[in-house]
């Protein structure tokens, strides 16, 4: 994958998870992208032992509400490393980072817990 999110995992040193062959379902919405989908069941087997969870939709506190149950299954999710992209809440360290790649890839280690350094930008 090229998106942003998997270089920045590379120089972290942190592996992404990414859905298997022949798990999910996916829509065109008329044009030739396919948007892949999870159903619960999937989302749990995939997802349950990650140690971080970077959520980049602007909605998790709408979709903690009614997911709780599955979500509270999640080791991210009880150990409270679930980070947004969104500028929302305390965890808001993406929002500033557009033009600052190089910034945006040290706060990407200090999430997953491969900082070399030990201050916060």
């Amino acid at each position: 994958d090229s998106a942003y999110m998997c270089e920045y995992a590379y120089h972290c040193g942190a592996n992404l998870l990414s859905r298997p062959e022949g798990v999910g379902f996916y829509q065109t919405y008329g044009g030739p992208a396919k948007f892949w989908y999870l159903n619960d069941t999937e989302m749990l087997e995939l997802g349950k032992d990650a140690n971080h969870w970077i959520y980049s939709g602007g909605d998790w506190d709408r979709i903690y509400g009614e997911k709780k149950e599955l979500l509270d299954q999640f080791q991210s999710v009880q150990n409270n490393r679930v980070f947004d992209t969104q500028g929302q809440g305390s965890n808001a360290w993406f929002e500033q980072r557009v033009v600052e790649y190089d910034v945006t890839a040290l706060d990407f280690c200090d999430v997953v817990g491969t900082a070399v350094r030990n201050d916060f930008y």
